[in-house]
């Protein structure tokens, strides 16, 4: 195998040259802007996500201990994702931030005012 490296002056310039080299558009005419070594997907962007894939689904996880399984699928899918692990980083902090405000809300039926 060989690894080949190109420098080009534009994107433009380089779209135009995978466009070339893969017969005008296949499934590998995408190119990514990505530092040397990284793999496809990545990006050199920094995370900006104050939380992590950790704290997201430890959060999602007590959604659904504490509230049940349809309530934290119902929360994940109105993130637009259909499992946690399909949770983007771009979205972890909304995805948190959407757990914690659904572990807040008092649970039906646990009024504390109703036994007075």
């Amino acid at each position: 195998m060989y690894q080949v490296t190109y420098s080009f002056s534009s994107e433009s310039e380089m779209k135009s040259f995978v466009d070339r080299v893969s017969g005008g558009g296949g499934a590998g005419a995408t190119a990514e802007k990505r530092g040397p070594g990284r793999p496809p997907g990545s990006s050199n962007k920094a995370s900006t996500a104050k939380h992590s894939r950790a704290e997201v689904n430890a959060a999602l996880q007590e959604v659904k201990d504490r509230k049940g399984t349809e309530t934290a699928k119902q929360l994940i899918a109105s993130l637009g994702f259909a499992k946690m692990n399909d949770i983007t980083e771009d979205k972890f902090d909304t995805a948190f931030d959407a757990a914690k405000a659904k572990l807040a809300e008092p649970e039906p039926g646990n009024d504390s005012d109703s036994d007075i």
